[in-house]
């Protein structure tokens, strides 16, 4: 018997090599359409690799950037928002309401002053939750501060709570620039 002739073996590695190359260009192209995909996606985007400045919380990701938020807030507030001392700010002439999507922080408290010593800072915020200010001419409320080393945490409870189960994450503040 002969042997097979020498162009029979390679057409028949040709035909494997075609094979596995068909495969590795599907995998690869599926692949890079479901990168490109999840890339394209706002709420399934691969989170930003700057971090929120000034925050305890150093290891949490900051939100996508999307130019649509940015937009938002520019129409929120050409200029500086002047709103009268109390008023929610979700009713303010020129401020979005904190219920719009657009702002997945939530919303904006003020420190009005901080007693560290006794545990508490007092914020001036938007109405919260439709709750009243505990001083209408002062403060909306207390919440606790804490110093823990060298740096203060600030928790969403009242200074003689110890639990508040609606109470929200602070992920961040920011200093007055001081030039």
């Amino acid at each position: 018997m002969k042997p097979p002739a020498p162009s029979a073996l390679p057409l028949r590695r040709s035909g494997r090599w075609r094979s596995r190359a068909t495969r590795l260009l599907l995998f690869t192209s599926v692949l890079m359409g479901v990168l490109a995909w999840s890339l394209n996606r706002a709420e399934v985007a691969i989170p930003s690799v700057a971090y929120l400045p000034h925050t305890d919380g150093a290891e949490r990701f900051a939100p996508p950037l999307n130019p649509g938020h940015f937009r938002a807030a520019k129409r929120a507030c050409d200029g500086p928002c002047v709103t009268p001392f109390g008023t929610a700010l979700g009713r303010a002439e020129g401020v979005e309401s904190r219920s719009n999507s657009e702002w997945r922080a939530g919303h904006v408290a003020v420190v009005i002053e901080a007693d560290p010593e006794q545990g508490w800072v007092a914020l001036a915020e938007q109405n919260y939750d439709n709750r009243p200010w505990q001083a209408p001419e002062r403060y909306a409320r207390r919440i606790r501060i804490l110093r823990v080393g060298e740096r203060y945490t600030l928790l969403d409870l009242d200074p003689d709570q110890t639990d508040n189960p609606e109470g929200g994450l602070i992920t961040g503040w920011i200093y007055p620039r001081l030039d």
